[in-house]
């Protein structure tokens, strides 16, 4: 796997870092019981992110433990 992954899309890109912070926080939470995430405000370019990890359709909502989820 390459250091700096390559993606098609803007949708590829937003999909990997679902996967990649999602994986994280499941990591965190079975470490420590709970996970720590700093996001950044304002209109970021994660905002695509942020709509994706919180959107129904997508599988990352019910991937992450939201009780032991908390925003710093």
């Amino acid at each position: 796997m390459p250091l700096v992954p390559v993606c098609d899309s803007k949708d590829a890109v937003v999909a990997r870092a679902a996967e990649r912070l999602t994986a994280r926080i499941d990591a965190a939470i079975a470490a420590r019981d709970a996970a720590f995430v700093r996001l950044t405000g304002g209109d970021t370019a994660a905002r695509r992110l942020y709509e994706a990890l919180g959107d129904d359709r997508r599988p990352w909502r019910t991937q992450i433990d939201w009780r032991r989820l908390h925003r710093c």
